[in-house]
């Protein structure tokens, strides 16, 4: 081999290619034996001669010869198929998180967040709730926040998917939200349960508590209640009623 010109030029390269781009094509040209050409016309050309100019360009490293080379074989392999580890391993992930989901024992209360409120951390109301019921061990608390909000129409689609599937124990929402649902049978009437609330119920409102001046206000961080009265409700179609009543005097004391 005289000159490096010629040399990249067998191998089909730019005079610029670096040495892991020397390394690649002389694996791939390798792994095509002999006078194979490549998706850029690389003309039929003597594997030797292939080798020769590669020896000249990376100034006699016989490592990656034909035939003995091994592990530019799994570098090269892992540099080719990198992507495909990459997404394997996410995908892997994903897995990991729904089976955990799977396998986790199911929530004893279920809150649901709604309206133009937002609490700043969900997963503090969640405590709160566990530590001061013994029987919501395991509180799960989601948020559908209205409050300065691009995902207008994703919040929507959610909240028709939650409210409608039943699973919802309690709902904290503005008054806004309330009135929206108030009459509509999503709410449990709270008449014949003053005595387990430890309230009067109003019979303008018997689906739910005024709870503005209870614990949420009082230790959580929330945002959007400044006129406007936070209520909470229990869903009609709960299967835990004595639970969710316990929970919702909680919050509204």
């Amino acid at each position: 081999m005289q000159n490096s010109e010629a040399a990249y030029r067998l191998l089909g390269l730019d005079k610029n290619a670096t040495r892991d781009e020397i390394e690649d094509r002389y694996y791939i040209l390798c792994r095509r034996d002999r006078a194979i050409k490549n998706e850029r016309g690389l003309p039929e050309t003597d594997i030797e001669e292939i080798t020769k100019a590669y020896d000249f360009l990376t100034r006699g490293d016989k490592s990656k010869v034909c035939g003995t080379e091994k592990s530019g074989g799994i570098k090269n392999f892992f540099y080719y198929h990198k992507w495909k580890f990459v997404a394997g391993f996410f995908a892997a992930l994903m897995f990991a998180f729904l089976l955990k989901d799977v396998l986790a024992p199911p929530p004893d209360i279920k809150i649901l967040v709604l309206g133009e409120i937002r609490l700043e951390d969900t997963g503090e109301l969640e405590e709160l709730v566990e530590e001061s019921n013994d029987g919501a061990k395991r509180v799960s608390v989601d948020q559908i926040s209205y409050l300065g909000t691009d995902l207008l129409v994703a919040n929507q689609r959610k909240e028709l998917v939650l409210t409608a599937a039943g699973e919802i124990d309690i709902f904290i929402l503005d008054r806004s939200k309330f009135e929206e649902y108030a009459y509509k049978g999503l709410f449990l009437d709270l008449g014949p349960y003053e005595d387990a609330l430890d309230a009067v119920i109003s019979d303008k409102t018997p689906y739910a508590l005024d709870i503005s001046g209870g614990i949420i206000p009082e230790k959580l961080k929330i945002e959007g209640i400044e006129g406007t009265e936070l209520m909470g409700a229990v869903n009609a179609q709960t299967k835990r009623t004595e639970l969710a009543l316990e929970v919702l005097k909680m919050l509204a004391h």
